[in-house]
Order: structure tokens, then sequence, then C-alpha cells
């Protein structure tokens, strides 16, 4: 999305998009991306920005700028909870359905939200063409 233009009346103004996201290929290169156009000004039409880091040190880069609506999740750190919590179950001696049983109903709402995403894409992608 592009800035709202100077000449824009506010009560024309597109409403603001839910969530951002940031996410490269390094945690140094997400980092200072999400830094760089927060300070710039490129992220205030969005409500929060997810910045998607893959090592921990990316979360105390980003919360140590201090920016309010910048959240950050580190994929590393959610890997590891979620294997840890999975070999836990099987030491448990709970079956792999059970334990693919927990994992759907504590991702119901993440699936939910992806299915969501992943039909806009598809119908912004089949009216552009």
């Amino acid at each position: 999305p592009t800035p709202t233009s100077a000449s824009t009346t506010e009560s024309e103004a597109p409403p603001l998009p839910t969530l951002g996201l940031v996410h490269y290929t390094t945690t140094s290169l997400t980092t200072n991306t999400a830094l760089g156009l927060t300070k710039q000004g490129l992220l205030k039409n969005f409500k929060s920005v997810l910045v998607l880091v893959d090592k921990p040190i990316g979360i105390q880069l980003i919360e140590s700028e201090g920016e309010e609506n910048l959240s950050v999740l580190c994929s590393a750190l959610t890997h590891d909870l979620l294997l840890h919590n999975v070999r836990m179950w099987s030491r448990m001696g709970f079956s792999p359905a059970s334990i693919q049983e927990e994992l759907d109903f504590q991702f119901a709402k993440v699936l939910e939200a992806e299915a969501i995403v992943s039909n806009d894409h598809r119908q912004e992608q089949e009216g552009g063409s």
C-alpha cells in the first residue's frame, strides 16, 4: 500500500490495513528494513506490523528501538517450542494422531486466517487477469 496522498481528505482516506508483514532471508536484513521503513514513515498506514525474524537477536534489536507498532516473532523460538511440545507429548505416550489433533486445535485460528489470506490473494490474482 502507498501512503495516503496529501490531497486526500481524512473522510476520503482508505481504511488502514490491519496487518503489515516484514520478512527477508536474514534477521539483519529484516530488522534493518523494518526499522528503516518505520523511520521513513512508510509503515504508518498499518495498524500493526509483524516483523518475522529467524534469530532471537532480531527481537532484541527491534525492541531496543521502542517502535510501538512493530510486533516481532522469531521463527526459531516458535519452532523450538512446537518441537519441544511434540517431543513431550510423544514421551507421554500420546499417539501421532492425538498429537496432530492437538496441534490442529492450537493452530485453528492461524489456519483459518491463512485460508482467508490465501483466498483473498487468489481472488486478486483472478481479478487482475
